[in-house]
Order: structure tokens, then sequence, then C-alpha cells
């Protein structure tokens, strides 16, 4: 399991420009967590390199992204249901 994490320049476009960011990651097997937190269950490095390179190639989103961090989880646990029984 795989995660990415991104930190975003203001921009006017802002809703857009996550929006199609997140439909990219979602395209490439990462789920969104929150704005600026998805994981991928599959090969993640593949798609991590998939998703780097879509972003690279599009002058919108280079503009719009401070960070972007990936990284290899163990494990994460959703304690939701706990709370809400």
């Amino acid at each position: 399991m795989h995660g990415i994490y991104l930190t975003f320049e203001k921009s006017k476009n802002a809703s857009l420009l996550k929006k199609d960011i997140c439909r990219l990651l979602s395209n490439n097997g990462f789920k969104p967590i929150s704005d600026t937190f998805y994981i991928c269950h599959d090969d993640g490095l593949l798609n991590i390199f998939r998703v780097i390179q879509s972003l690279k190639e599009n002058v919108s989103f280079k503009d719009y992204i401070r960070d972007i961090h990936a990284f290899k989880m163990e494990d994460f646990s959703s304690f939701t249901d706990i709370i809400k029984e």
C-alpha cells in the first residue's frame, strides 16, 4: 500500500484543479482520504510513477502543486465505525 500527500499553492482555479487532480489520482488506483491525501492498495510504485508523469506534463498542475510526497504504508486502519457505534 502506498500513499501520496499533496500541498497546493493558492489559485483562483483551485476547486477545478483539485477535482482534476483527484480524477487523475482515482484513474490511477488512488482513493482520496482527504483533499490532499490519497492511498493505493495495488502496485503503488507503478501507479505513483504514472501520477507523477501525468502531473509533470500538465502546466496547470505544475504551477498549482507546492509539494508532493509519496510513501509506503504498512497499514491504514479506520476507526470510524467504533466511534459511530
